[in-house]
C-alpha cells in the first residue's frame, strides 16, 4: 500500500519542480526569452483590458462628457454617504441651474433578488429599481416597447419591467411578444413594457463584473424615509463645465433637506453635493 504524504512532502515536490524549470530555461536563453516576452504581453493586455474597461472608453452614451457622478469624496463612512435620499433628490433636480436632468438609481442591490416563476420553474434573476427619467437621461431608448411613465414611475396600480437584451434573449428566446404581457416575479406580475438594446450594459458602467436582468421604476414616496439609498448622477446642460456645476451644488445644498418631515436636516447635505469625474469608478458598486 502506498503510503500517504506529509504536507511537507508537497512543498518539496513543488521545489523539485521550480527548479527543474529553472534549468530547463537557463538551458535555452532564446526560449526563455521568448517565453517572457509572451507572459509580459499577456499581464499588459490584461491591465489594460480593466483599466480600459473602467477608466479609459468614454461612457457608452450619447454626449457622454456631459454625464457626471453626483456624490462627496471617499469618506470613512463609506458607501452610505456617497448617496442620497429621496427628498435630496427631487430637491436638486427641482432647485438646481447646472444640469438637463438629474436620476439616479437604487444604490443597495444584492444579485439573485427577485424570481421569475416561469413555465413551472423558478429562476433567479437579478433587478435594479431605477429612478423614472433613468433611460432618458442616459440617452437610452428601447429596442423594443417604450421606457416607463410618470404613472408607473409613482407605484401605478399594474407594476412593469423593462428586461435587458441579454436577458431578453436568454429566458424568452427572443420573442417579441412578451412585449406587453405579463411576467411573475416575486409571486407579483410585472407587465413587460420594453426591451432595451443589446449595446447597453449596466454592469459594465456601474457595476463591473455584474450581470443585471431587468430593470424596475423605484417608487420615491416609499424609498422616502429609507435614508441614503440613491446614487445619483446628472447631465449637464451645453456649455456648463464641472466646475461651474459644483459651484452651483454649492448654492443649493444648505437648502436642501435629508427628509423635509424634519426640518432639523435642512443643509444635511451641505458640502456632500459635489461632482466627480465622468469615467466609471469600480467603487460606483451597485450589485453586492
Amino acid at each position: 500500500m502506498e503510503s500517504r504524504k506529509r504536507p511537507g512532502d508537497y512543498w518539496l515536490d513543488a521545489l523539485q519542480d521550480v527548479r527543474y524549470a529553472f534549468w530547463t530555461l537557463g538551458r535555452d536563453p532564446g526560449f526563455t526569452a521568448v517565453s517572457i516576452v509572451i507572459l509580459a504581453l499577456a499581464i499588459g493586455a490584461n491591465i489594460f483590458s480593466v483599466v480600459n474597461t473602467l477608466l479609459l472608453r468614454p461612457l457608452p452614451f450619447p454626449e457622454s462628457d456631459r454625464l457626471i457622478w453626483i456624490a462627496p469624496p471617499p469618506s470613512p463612512c463609506g458607501f452610505s454617504c456617497a448617496t442620497y435620499s429621496a427628498g435630496a433628490y427631487e430637491e436638486l433636480r427641482a432647485s438646481n441651474r447646472a444640469y438637463e436632468d438629474v436620476t439616479g438609481y437604487e444604490a443597495f442591490t444584492t444579485a439573485d433578488n427577485l424570481r421569475l416563476s416561469r413555465l413551472g420553474e423558478s429562476v433567479p434573476a437579478t433587478g435594479i429599481e431605477v429612478i423614472g427619467n433613468f433611460f432618458q437621461v442616459l440617452g437610452v431608448q428601447p429596442a423594443l416597447g417604450r421606457s416607463f411613465t410618470p404613472d408607473e414611475v409613482r407605484g401605478g396600480a399594474h407594476p412593469v419591467a423593462l428586461l435587458t437584451n441579454s436577458y431578453w434573449q436568454r429566458q424568452f428566446n427572443g420573442d417579441t411578444a412578451i412585449v406587453g404581457r405579463p411576467i411573475e416575479l416575486n409571486e407579483s406580475l410585472f407587465t413587460v413594457v420594453g426591451i432595451l438594446p443589446a449595446s447597453f450594459d449596466f454592469g459594465a458602467v456601474f457595476s463591473p463584473g455584474s450581470k443585471v436582468d431587468l430593470f424596475l421604476p423605484l417608487d420615491l414616496n416609499k424609498e422616502r424615509d429609507w435614508g441614503n439609498i440613491v446614487t445619483l448622477l446628472g447631465r449637464l446642460k451645453p456649455g456648463v463645465t464641472m466646475a461651474q456645476a459644483l459651484d452651483d451644488s454649492k448654492r443649493v445644498a444648505p437648502d436642501i433637506y435629508f427628509n423635509v418631515k424634519y426640518p432639523e436636516t435642512k443643509g444635511r447635505y451641505k458640502g456632500a453635493l459635489q461632482v466627480r469625474s465622468r469615467t466609471m469608478s469600480p467603487a460606483r458598486c451597485a450589485v453586492h
